[in-house]
């Protein structure tokens, strides 16, 4: 059976950095890492805004990833 050994959850926040030639907006990641993976969606959801809220930058999304390490032994 599969076990899980190890679990890291990180959120990005996704911000506008400036404007191509073309006209299309582009975007940076700013991650936080080690985030409890124990949130809701909700929380994690107001997390991000909180972060949002502590920079210059036009929001463009907040982004969670979660990896998880397999025991193998």
């Amino acid at each position: 059976m599969a076990t899980i050994k190890d679990s890291n959850v990180s959120l990005a926040i996704k911000v506008a950095t400036g404007i191509t030639d073309e006209g299309k907006t582009t975007f940076a990641n700013r991650t936080i890492s080690h985030v409890n993976p124990e949130l809701t969606d909700d929380q994690f959801y107001q997390l991000g805004m909180k972060f949002s809220n502590l920079q210059s930058r036009t929001l463009g999304g907040i982004i969670r990833t979660s990896t998880d390490v397999f025991d193998i032994s």
